[in-house]
């Protein structure tokens, strides 16, 4: 592999995010190695997370306002990529400066890999108080998350194993994985912290009833193994 081979799409979704947004697309447009485009998807908010998005102009490929929900909005902009390579931006998270150059680097030297994680730095926003049912122990050290704005990964592997499951929106990242996993993709993690999680007072996942959704992900994974 050389650096021809890596154009990626960076597809970021978007709704009522107004208040973190700009940072999270800022951290796209400043990374060092250069994505081909980067394509946000205003998933019909009424906030002013489109005049926020405007605002870049032709840095981004901005599309909607539109509401599809969360799911839905993540596979209409993978059908909207151009490119081979796609990575996911959450619109309230951030991406260090060399996370793309990273894991293209770790891919160039490791080429049997469709794509690879890294290590993950997860946060609290200012005045945010943390749900009892968080734990706490994440906050402390960096840790390899199976988050999908920490991905870097091959289109080829969605078209192996389908997109995000709109039928459990909850658990549609770890279904995803799980689907991944059960298919033998591997994701290895490049040792290194290049993407950083913020947990606030909005967040999707605090909302996630992990334990039965969770426990339905793996019904389903035995299923798929037993052939059913």
């Amino acid at each position: 592999m050389n650096d021809r081979d890596f154009s990626i799409s960076v597809l970021i979704p978007a709704y009522n995010a107004a208040a973190y947004l700009a940072e999270a697309v800022e951290s796209v447009l400043g990374q060092s190695m250069k994505p081909v485009e980067v394509v946000v998807l205003d998933d019909g908010s009424t906030d002013a997370t489109y005049e926020v998005l405007r605002g870049f102009g032709e840095h981004i490929r901005l599309l909607g306002p539109e509401r599809r929900g969360f799911v839905r909005a993540r596979n209409y902009l993978l059908e909207q990529a151009r490119c081979d390579w796609i990575a996911f931006q959450d619109a309230d998270d951030v991406w260090q400066p060399h996370k793309l150059e990273r894991q293209v680097a770790f891919l160039q030297a490791n080429p049997e890999h469709d794509g690879c994680l890294a290590l993950a730095e997860q946060f609290l926003a200012p005045g945010c108080v943390l749900p009892p049912t968080f734990r706490q122990s994440l906050l402390a050290k960096p840790t390899a998350q199976f988050f999908i704005p920490n991905l870097l990964v091959h289109r080829r592997v969605f078209d192996r194993i389908g997109a995000f499951d709109v039928s459990n929106p909850r658990g549609a990242d770890s279904d995803w994985f799980v689907r991944a996993k059960d298919a033998g993709i591997d994701f290895p993690v490049v040792p290194e912290v290049l993407y950083r999680r913020r947990w606030h007072d909005s967040n999707l996942s605090w909302q996630f009833p992990f334990t039965t959704s969770m426990l339905d992900i793996l019904r389903r994974s035995v299923r798929r193994k037993r052939g059913e």
